[in-house]
Parts: C-alpha cells; sequence; structure tokens
C-alpha cells in the first residue's frame, strides 16, 4: 500500500536561484519556483525577522527595545543566538503545546450534556509543556503517553503523561454502562490512530476500511491493548486529598 511504503530520501536537485541555497530544502523551493516562473520576495528585514521568530516560538511579539537592538547588532551570529534563546524560553513550550493538546482532545471538563470539570487536567497540560521545554525525545514523549503506568522505575511525570488517554470524552448521560464504556474506547482508539498513526481508523470501528488495508478485527485487536485501563483524578501530594 502506498501509504505505508518506507520514506525515501530524495536527490538534493541542481537549481539556479537568486536567493542563496543554504539548505536542501532551499533547493527544493527553489526547483518549484523555478518550475512555477515565480521570483522570490527579497530577504526580510531585521525588524521583521525578529518580529517573525518571535510570533513563531514564542506567539508574543518583541519589544520596542528588543527589536531596535536586534536591528543594531552587529554579530553574524545574532540571529542564531535569538533562536536558541528563544528556544530556552518557557514561552516557546507554552505555544507549541498547544498544537499538541489540540490534537489529544485536551480539555478541563468531560463533554457531552453534563460536561464535568476535570479539576486535574492541568497536570497533562503541564507534562506536555515540560516536555516540550526539556526537547524530551520524541519516542520517550509517545511511550510515556501510551503506557507511562506500566514503566520502571515508577515516576508521577509518567502516570501523568498518560493523561493523553484520560482526556477521553465521557457521556454522563448514557445510562448503559458497557455502551458508555465503549465510546471511551472508541474515543482513546480514534485519537491515538490519527495523532500518532495518521491514520484515520473510525471506518473500521464498524466495517472493513474501503480505501485502506485495515479491517475491523484491526480496529478492535487496538483496542483491545487499552481495555484493562481506567480512567480516572491522578492525586498527588500537596493536593489536600487524603
Amino acid at each position: 500500500h502506498w501509504a505505508f511504503q518506507p520514506v525515501q530520501r530524495p536527490e538534493i536537485p541542481q537549481v539556479k536561484s537568486s536567493k542563496p541555497i543554504r539548505t536542501a530544502v532551499d533547493a527544493f523551493l527553489a526547483r518549484a519556483w523555478n518550475k512555477a516562473g515565480i521570483t522570490p520576495v527579497p530577504e526580510a528585514d531585521r525588524g521583521t525577522l525578529i518580529r517573525r521568530l518571535y510570533l513563531d516560538l514564542t506567539g508574543l511579539p518583541p519589544s520596542a527595545e528588543e527589536i531596535e537592538a536586534f536591528e543594531v547588532n552587529t554579530d553574524p551570529r545574532a540571529y542564531e543566538k535569538l533562536v536558541e534563546r528563544l528556544l530556552a524560553s518557557p514561552h516557546y513550550g507554552e505555544r507549541w503545546a498547544r498544537y499538541w493538546l489540540d490534537l489529544t482532545r485536551w480539555a478541563e471538563s468531560h463533554g457531552y450534556q453534563h460536561d464535568l470539570p476535570r479539576p486535574y487536567a492541568w497536570r497533562y497540560r503541564d507534562y506536555v509543556i515540560e516536555s516540550f521545554n526539556a526537547d524530551k525525545p520524541y519516542d520517550v514523549f509517545l511511550k510515556e503517553q501510551l503506557a507511562g503506568d506500566e514503566l520502571t522505575p515508577y515516576a508521577d511525570e509518567n502516570v501523568i503523561a498518560t493523561g493523553f488517554l484520560a482526556s477521553a470524552r465521557i457521556s454522563g448521560n448514557n445510562m448503559d454502562k458497557a455502551a458508555q464504556r465503549n465510546d471511551v474506547l472508541v474515543d482513546i482508539v480514534n485519537v491515538t490512530s490519527s495523532a500518532l498513526l495518521g491514520l484515520t481508523l473510525e471506518c473500521a470501528q464498524c466495517h472493513n476500511h474501503k480505501f485502506d488495508p485495515l479491517t475491523q478485527r484491526d480496529y478492535y485487536r487496538l483496542q483491545g491493548f487499552f481495555v484493562n485501563g481506567q480512567l480516572g483524578n491522578l492525586s498527588l501530594k500537596g493536593d489536600g486529598l487524603p
């Protein structure tokens, strides 16, 4: 199947460009520009550059003083140093964690009719922010969220990471508890597949997928991985709880 072929590293094109070819990405962009007959815009001035960098990495604009200091900075590595400083800012994790939290449907309430609050949902939010700021390896980041309660040695952080699974929506208006439980598992499987695998498995919940080589059996085999888990609040020392 085309979607499951190994990623191949393409050959870097040899092109001519009015802009410097500093990286392999520049070469591919230049080839596309040439093919489309597009002339790239001139390089941004330093005031525009610092504003773009701040908004991209922290979501916050630079101060007037920061813009002025960057414009007169003659250090040839001024841009690289600014990038490193912004990546080290706590605001970097706060901005970029939002994208992951959107993918994983994080919320501070259950959703549906009753929409009951989740008083400790902030723990998972902070875990994601801190993981981004610590530049945590992606494989470790995923492993902690999928199976943090199974990792040894025990660590509060690993258990908090499973808030990825506990973010499932819960309908408090369903009298059929088996159906309510299944709805939670369906939510977990669908988000795990879309956020981590880049696949939409919803179709296979009810029938074999029409376009992808995924069967209903595949769906429920994946769901079986999560069946033994149970949603709940995590209480730690300092919460004022027994």
